[in-house]
Formats: C-alpha cells, structure tokens, sequence
C-alpha cells in the first residue's frame, strides 16, 4: 500500500488502496506493500532525483528491492553495507552475479557475521572483489554503473524476516556516491576477513 503524501502533509497517515505514485510535491515517494508485485508496481522504474521511502511490513526483503533496481539499471557495481547475513539473501547476490547484473562486489561487514553465518559468509566471500569486517551496524547499498548511482538506507541486513522494515531508495549520484566513497574509505581502513 501507498501512504499518501498530502496526509503527510497534514500530519495524517492514510493508506491508499492502491500500490502507485502519489506526491505531495512531485519528488518524493512512499510505499509499504508486499512481495515483488508490490515493489514492481510501485517502482515501474527509476526517475533521477525521485526518493522512494519504503516499509516492508516484513511481506519483502531487502534482497529482493535490491534486485529489482538491478532489474532497472542493468549491470552495475554493487557496494554493501550490513550488520547480519543469511544464507537466502546471499545466493541471491550470487545469482545476480551469475546472471551478470552485478560486475563488482565491495562489502563492508560487521565482525560478527562470520562467526554467526559461516555458510552465507562463505557464499559472499567467493564471489566479492573486496569484502572486509569491521565494526558497524549500517545498513547501506549502492548500485552503479555509467547511467544510475542509486542507494537504498534500510533498517534491514542482508536477511530474510517477517519484522517492519523501513528504507529510502535514493537515485541520485552526488548522494549515493557520498555514500559509496565513505564505504570505500571504510574498506580500505578495515580489517581484512581473515585477521579475526
């Protein structure tokens, strides 16, 4: 479903029947809904400058939004952030690279996932081209390529659940390279997975 953004506006939340735009001023979207068809009909395509806020109420994962904007940009580069993994999200990840959506991986990880999830670190660990474990609870995409820097800033990792999650789906370059270029910098600085 769409909250209304006039209601927002208003201070109201209202929801709409309907999964589809609505705007108060044009720019900024806001969805909650479930599974693919959801995420589909609500983001038919990306638009430049046009924020999308999402809450999942836990009916799509983060995986799967992150699939369809590779659906929508083609192949890309793929810059991670999260605090937990499981398995499911991760061999998503790897069918994307098989199917050749995502060209480059750089994941930046919180300590503990590879000791909490050894199977999915070692599914996301073959198939990275930098991956490093450091202390960090963000939770942070970026997907780029020559046409599109989009990034998505979730409250959900890179695992499958039935709790709400909220996010905001941001296509815009100054923004989301902002965010690739500290995720480097962090990647760069950060203790490589094998040193613990």
């Amino acid at each position: 479903m769409l909250i209304r953004s006039e209601s927002i506006a208003k201070g109201e939340c209202v929801l709409a029947t309907q999964p589809k735009f609505a705007s108060a001023d044009g720019d900024d979207l806001i969805f909650i809904g479930r599974g693919h068809q959801v995420i589909k009909d609500v983001i038919p395509e990306l638009e430049a400058g046009r924020t999308v806020h999402f809450a999942s109420k836990g009916h799509f994962h983060l995986h799967e939004l992150v699939e369809r904007i590779f659906f929508m940009t083609g192949p890309a580069k793929y810059y991670t952030t999260t605090w937990a993994i499981s398995e499911a999200p991760m061999r998503k990840i790897l069918e994307l690279v098989d199917k050749g959506y995502i060209t480059e991986i750089n994941a930046l990880f919180d300590f503990k996932t590879k000791a909490h999830a050894p199977k999915a670190f070692q599914l996301i660990e073959g198939i990275t081209s930098r991956i490093v474990l450091t202390h960090i609870h963000a939770k942070v995409k970026v997907i780029e390529n020559e046409k599109w820097c989009v990034s998505i800033n979730s409250s959900a990792n890179d695992t499958q659940n039935s709790r709400y999650e909220a996010g905001v789906i941001t296509p815009n370059k100054i923004v989301s390279g902002a965010h690739r270029d500290w995720i480097l910098e962090e990647i760069k600085n950060a203790t490589k997975p094998g040193a613990n």
